[in-house]
C-alpha cells in the first residue's frame, strides 16, 4: 500500500513476493509495472531513475520512489552518502552471543553463482550492519538491524556469515532448512512453512525530503505472516 505521496516522492509498504524491477523472464507484476499503470507516461523518470534503492523480492516494508528527476538525484545522493536511516527487523536461527554488535565486512558477487553475494577479504565493497537482540525464543531470536550501507542481500548475508541465518532464507546459511530442523514442535514448523520466505522486514526509513529539505520518517508495522510466526513461538499451545 501507499504510506505517503506528494508531487516529489511516493513511499510504499512493499508486500512479500513483489519484485521491484522487471527482469529476464519477469515482465509483469513488478513494482515498476504497477507504477506505470498508476502514472502512465509521466513515470519515465521513475522507471529510469526513480528506483533509488530496492528491497529483495520477499522482503517486506518501507521503500521510497522518486517521482521527478530532481528527487531521484537528491535521494540517490543520500543513499550513496549513507545519510538515510534504515531499520529492519529479522527473525533469526539461534541466539547471537552479543546483545548488540556490528558486522563489518567486504561483500562481492559470488563467482560461482551470480545471483548470490559472498563475504570477501580483499575485494568487493564495504558493508556495515548493526544488530541488536530484541527478544529470545526457544532456538530463535528477533533482532533489529540498522544499515550504514545498502549492499545487495547485505543483511541476509551478514547474519548468515555470523552463524544466525534468517528464518526461511533459502539462499544464505540454509535458514529455511535450519528453522524447520530447530522448530520445537509441529505448530512452529507449520508456521515457518506458511511463511515461505525470509523473515525480514524493512520497518522504517528516514531521509531528507528532496523539496522541503526536512528529515521525514515512515514506518511499516510487522506484517501478519511474521507476527503469526512470533505468536506461535511465544505460545504454541494457543494454536493447538
Amino acid at each position: 500500500g501507499v504510506l505517503h505521496e506528494d508531487a516529489e516522492i511516493l513511499v510504499v509498504d512493499k508486500p512479500a513476493d513483489l519484485i521491484v524491477h522487471p527482469a529476464p523472464g519477469v515482465s509483469s507484476g513488478t513494482l515498476v509495472n504497477g507504477l506505470l499503470k498508476r502514472y502512465g507516461n509521466r513515470v519515465h523518470a521513475i522507471e529510469r531513475n526513480g528506483i533509488v534503492h530496492r528491497l529483495d523480492k520477499n522482503t517486506t516494508g518501507v521503500m521510497v520512489v522518486a517521482k521527478t528527476a530532481n528527487s531521484a538525484q537528491h535521494l540517490s545522493n543520500q543513499f550513496k552518502a549513507h545519510t538515510t536511516n534504515r531499520k529492519y527487523i529479522a527473525l533469526v536461527c539461534g541466539t547471537p552471543k552479543h546483545q548488540s554488535a556490528t558486522i563489518d565486512t567486504r561483500i562481492h558477487r559470488s563467482r560461482r553463482d551470480w545471483r548470490k553475494m559472498m563475504v570477501t577479504e580483499d575485494s568487493g565493497r564495504r558493508a556495515i550492519t548493526h544488530y541488536r537482540v530484541l527478544e529470545i525464543f526457544d532456538r530463535f531470536s528477533l533482532v533489529d538491524l540498522t544499515l550504514d550501507t545498502g549492499r545487495t542481500h547485505q543483511i541476509r548475508l551478514h547474519l548468515s556469515h555470523i552463524g544466525y541465518p534468517i528464518v526461511g532464507d533459502p539462499v544464505y546459511g540454509g535458514g529455511d532448512k535450519r528453522a524447520l530442523n530447530d522448530a520445537s514442535n509441529s505448530l512452529v514448523k507449520q508456521s515457518f512453512l506458511n511463511l515461505g520466505r525470509q523473515a525480514l522486514h524493512a520497518q522504517s526509513l528516514e531521509f531528507e525530503h528532496p523539496l522541503t529539505r526536512k528529515r521525514v520518517a515512515y514506518y511499516s508495522p510487522l506484517p501478519a505472516d511474521i507476527q503469526f510466526v512470533i505468536a506461535t513461538l511465544l505460545n504454541p499451545s494457543d494454536f493447538a
